[in-house]
């Protein structure tokens, strides 16, 4: 996957999930199977702070460990290359 790929995937994981800018820089580094350590120093945040924006991560994808993570964005990249759900409908918005 190139630079620009990812770039894009990231986008679309940004907005069908609704994360925050720093959960996708997380979720960037995770994808690059950068640790915790790793991701706390190269963004310049505690360890603790890491581990509160996977823990949003979980929270919003449905994911328990980030393994499972993993697998259901692996899951959903292949629904967005088959054209489905790249933004999320509101179920509220239907009424």
């Amino acid at each position: 996957m190139t630079p620009a790929q990812l770039e894009e995937l990231l986008r679309k994981f940004k907005a069908f999930y609704r994360l925050t800018r720093r959960e996708t820089e997380i979720l960037q580094e995770l994808l690059w199977e950068r640790s915790i350590a790793e991701i706390s120093e190269t963004l310049v945040i505690t360890p603790r702070t890491v581990k509160y924006h996977i823990s949003n991560l979980f929270q919003k994808t449905g994911s328990t460990t980030q393994k499972t993570l993993k697998r259901i964005l692996r899951k959903q990249k292949r629904r967005f290359d088959s054209g489905l759900d790249v933004v999320p409908s509101d179920e509220d918005d239907e009424e």
